[in-house]
């Protein structure tokens, strides 16, 4: 007779060879929702988890997001430097997190109000984790910053003394933990106290100095620099500003202003470096200002309105610490455009992404869309754009992708395959399959179910051309039966990330319960199940013809085995228990196996072997010296694997 078992965790051993297909990605090899319940029991209870950046060890495979999470129960500290300092948390507070290769949480940790952005560096020989965003204190003067490492380097800043500052952190990481060695502020006096803001939105590592990127109403930010470009901030709401420090968060080393008389904001910063001694900056964003954003080479020099994107080439050509702005040019039309996400390759061509209502966008002849899709009414829906720009300012080529629908973008890569380059952008869409563009689609419906009531994330992968007709190599949704891409307040995702075998990572925010029933069986294991309210999320596409980019073990929740014939049947009791547990194990065969004990984040408590004859089978487990709480139980044979649910009192 048929049946079927839903288990609550089904580890499997993962290695396969996925069936061939054109597109470069077939799979979902792994989807986690974030939650540290082990030391936040109010993770399950939680209604909202974002997720703004990851970031791939290209060493090890492990994982780093950072995000903004309402957790941690207000007005609770986190206890850090050997607790000798403490950190407060609040109602919504920055995360950074690391997970191994296989989606597994490794630990997490929190610091200010949003954290935005993330970059790794090497040094003597530890992977040390940069964090940035934004820390609004509820009181003025807000709470100092402060180093744990020991060291004689001061930092920076430690006050935050008015509404909003930027924040800069370092982390070590410790393979299972962590050290917080330093943070610093960043933000000075604004004309309004009360409204203006500093923030961080990207970062980047060049020779152990870290640079940072955002916006900033503050006037005096240039003011401890040691060297400047533009010290003075324009007459606007907010100035784009670049800022680099040295590795400890001590020196401001560079720092200027970007921007005129409207505001200015970057979003993203890429560095590109030839040889020993040139090192170029491209910082990219979104404008209001008509004037000193647009300059040399840069193929449009006119601003049209109401936002534009834009980027710069900054460059420290005479090597004396001093960046200059070598040209900017904006990318835009007669509509709303913003720029999100950029990319740099070897040549030092630059590739960005963002959204746009524009009409007249400088499109290629050869481009694969040409066309902006007006959802009706003017302004009321955005298209998605990718553009290709060179080292010298030339724009080398430009696409949009959308439809009638609406099409955000928050996510770029780009990759290399067999010799040829390619781009691929993630972004969120509520546009059904009659007019969304999918191709080698790892799902077929937005929502998975034909109700297209919400958004979907999606993935789309371009070939990197000028010459010939730019195809679109692969398109699918991402997403479970409700609402992704969760916005509460500012949240730039989905975000994208290539690992060390050029798999792709991709985060977003999500109300979904079900990515892996709606993806089917396209989506292969699910690491973590889903808390409630919006979850950060992450997922692993693979491209089968890449062995490296599998072979994980793999804790599998609410999964469905069909067609199985039960070698046996597991029963427990009593539940809940005090000290120990019975069980009763029903074997058709005689079989060695293995019961484990497993608490409630599937940490492996005991495991026992055992030898099951035909027929009845009596086991006891004394477990008296775990605490309170809920436990897995599992047996484990060549035929069978059987899960239950204990609770000890």
């Amino acid at each position: 007779m048929k049946q079927a078992f839903t288990y609550a965790i089904i580890f499997v051993i993962s290695s396969f060879d996925l069936q061939a297909q054109s597109s470069f990605y077939n799979a979902i090899y792994w989807g986690t929702y974030y939650n540290d319940s082990a030391n936040y029991p109010t993770f399950n209870f939680a209604k909202t988890d974002l997720i703004d950046q990851i970031v791939v060890d290209k060493s090890s495979g492990s994982i780093f997001v950072v995000g903004q999470s309402f957790a941690p129960p207000p007005d609770s500290v986190l206890s850090v430097c050997s607790g000798s300092q403490t950190i407060g948390l609040r109602n919504g507070n920055g995360y950074l997190a690391k997970f191994n290769r296989c989606g597994e949480l490794q630990w997490s940790t929190f610091l200010g109000e949003k954290t935005l952005c993330l970059a790794l560096d090497v040094q003597n020989g530890k992977t040390i984790i940069y964090i940035a965003g934004n820390a609004k204190p509820d009181e003025i003067p807000g709470p100092p910053a402060f180093k744990c490492d020991g060291s004689s380097s001061p930092i920076f800043q430690t006050e935050n003394v008015d509404h909003s500052e930027a924040f800069i952190a370092k982390y070590e990481d410790d393979g299972a933990s962590f050290s917080l060695l330093r943070w610093t502020y960043l933000g000075g006096y604004k004309i309004d106290s009360t409204t203006g803001e500093d923030n961080i939105y990207s970062m980047a590592i060049y020779k152990h100095n870290v640079f940072v990127v955002g916006t900033t109403a503050s006037i005096d930010l240039a003011n401890f620099a040691q060297h400047k470009a533009d010290s003075i901030k324009a007459d606007g709401l907010g100035d784009a500003f670049i800022a680099e420090f040295d590795s400890m968060l001590s020196t401001l080393k560079f720092f200027t202003y970007a921007g005129a008389e409207g505001v200015d904001r970057f979003h993203d910063i890429e560095i590109y470096s030839k040889g020993k001694n040139y090192v170029a900056l491209y910082a990219s964003g979104t404008t209001t200002s008509s004037s000193e954003i647009a300059s040399g080479t840069g193929f449009d020099q006119t601003y049209t309105a109401p936002d534009d994107g834009f980027v710069q080439l900054w460059e420290d050509n005479d090597h004396d610490g001093t960046f200059t702005k070598t040209w900017g040019t904006y990318i835009g039309g007669n509509g709303d455009d913003h720029s999100r996400a950029s990319k740099v390759d070897a040549n030092g061509n630059v590739f960005l992404t963002g959204f746009t209502r524009s009409t007249d966008l400088p499109v290629s002849p050869l481009a694969y869309d040409q066309v902006f899709e007006d959802g009706g009414i003017a302004g009321s829906t955005a298209d998605a754009y990718v553009i290709k720009i060179n080292k010298n300012g030339g724009k080398e080529w430009c696409t949009y992708f959308g439809t009638k629908k609406d099409e955000k973008v928050n996510g770029l890569e780009i990759f290399s395959k067999q010799g040829e380059q390619y781009v691929a952008i993630a972004g969120v869409t509520n546009a059904d399959s009659s007019v969304f563009p999918l191709v080698n689609s790892l799902q077929a419906q937005l929502n998975g179910n034909g109700t297209n009531k919400y958004d979907d994330a999606y993935i789309a992968i371009f070939d990197d051309v000028t010459t010939t007709q730019q195809q679109l190599i692969q398109c699918t949704y991402i997403g479970g039966s409700k609402m992704e891409g969760i916005q509460t307040g500012k949240s730039y995702h989905p975000s994208l990330a290539l690992g060390p075998n050029k798999e792709l990572f991709m985060v977003l925010a999500t109300e979904s319960s079900d990515f892996d029933s709606i993806m089917g069986t396209s989506f292969k294991h699910l690491v973590h199940p889903y808390s409630g309210g919006a979850d950060a999320f992450i997922v692993k596409l693979v491209d089968s013809t890449v062995a490296k980019q599998t072979s994980c073990t793999f804790a599998d929740f609410n999964r469905t085995i069909e067609n199985v014939e039960p070698a046996q049947v597991m029963s427990l009791y009593p539940n809940p228990f005090r000290d120990e547990i019975s069980i009763l194990i029903s074997s058709r065969n005689d079989e060695d196996g293995y019961v484990e004990v497993f608490d409630a984040i599937g940490k492996l408590i005991m495991r026992q072997r055992i030898s099951l004859m035909v027929g009845q089978n009596h086991l006891s487990l004394n477990i008296a010296g775990l605490s309170s709480g809920n436990y897995i139980v599992r047996l484990i044979t060549d035929r069978q694997n059987i899960v239950k649910k204990e609770v000890k009192e």
